[in-house]
């Protein structure tokens, strides 16, 4: 065995140090083997059921890997008891129970069997189970950069949303208004407070929001901009069902692209 060459080799896979131990990976500018650091292997998650929330936390940068990838996984066959809301109405939750009188209204019967047409203008009831049928249905996706440090640390870190294709999203909302500059003072006041009013604005966390199919797959993406060891908070959130006819103009243009 030529040791020499068997050193390089070391140094190619490893970058300049040959120790494996996660914690040395951001010093050797190796991040091949640190865990859920690339697309191929990111971190999965998986989510069956919906509304849901998953909560993030941690630190990248320094002694660490300098990305981290989340591949969440969704196959909603369970809405909270078939909740499909359309139009803003929600399904209704109706339970198999003993016959009674509640504030003298009666229990209603129902019968499948019967009134199977159109009756007087009125459609029969569509009764659904539990587990809905996701496979033209969509969620709303939305991912929530908390920014967990401060506001210098914060500048040197990203929270990315991507779609199945890995594709960024892009359209995020801050939870500030953006402030006009007219509508201050041109005083030293209020020039004051306009930065101000600036400052909290560019500070502020960002909602990034798109739509996709309920059996989709999508990635969030940490990423370090700096050498030091970088704080992250954030929230992905997993909405009602619902369907794309359902959606509002300003809504389809949240639409992954491949809808």
């Amino acid at each position: 065995m030529q040791v020499t060459t068997e050193l390089q080799q070391n140094f190619q896979t490893y970058g300049g140090s040959d120790n494996t131990n996660p914690s040395g990976l951001s010093a050797s500018k190796s991040l091949t083997y640190a865990e859920g650091n690339s697309w191929q292997k990111a971190n999965i998650e998986k989510v069956s059921v919906c509304p849901f929330t998953f909560n993030f936390s941690g630190e990248v940068g320094l002694f660490g890997s300098e990305n981290t990838f989340v591949r969440i996984d969704m196959n909603i066959i369970d809405a909270g008891g078939g909740v499909l809301v359309v139009n803003d109405y929600i399904a209704a939750d109706v339970q198999a129970t003993t016959p009674a009188t509640v504030n003298t209204f009666e229990s209603a019967i129902v019968n499948t069997s019967i009134d199977t047409q159109p009756f007087n203008d009125f459609e029969p009831a569509d009764i659904e189970a539990d587990f809905v049928n996701n496979v033209e249905s969509i969620v709303k996706v939305e991912l929530l950069n908390e920014l967990a440090g401060n506001q210098y640390q914060n500048k040197w870190v990203d929270v990315c949303l991507y779609d199945k294709y890995r594709n960024e999203v892009g359209i995020g909302m801050s939870s500030e208004i953006i402030p006009e500059r007219s509508t201050f003072e041109n005083t030293p006041e209020g020039n004051s407070a306009y930065q101000t009013a600036l400052t909290a604005y560019t500070q502020a966390p960002y909602t990034y929001t798109f739509y996709a199919f309920a059996t989709d797959s999508f990635y969030v993406g940490v990423h370090a901009r700096n050498t030091k060891r970088l704080p992250y908070k954030f929230q992905v959130k997993i909405s009602n069902l619902t369907e794309v006819n359902e959606l509002a103009d300003k809504e389809r243009n949240l639409l992954a692209s491949y809808i």
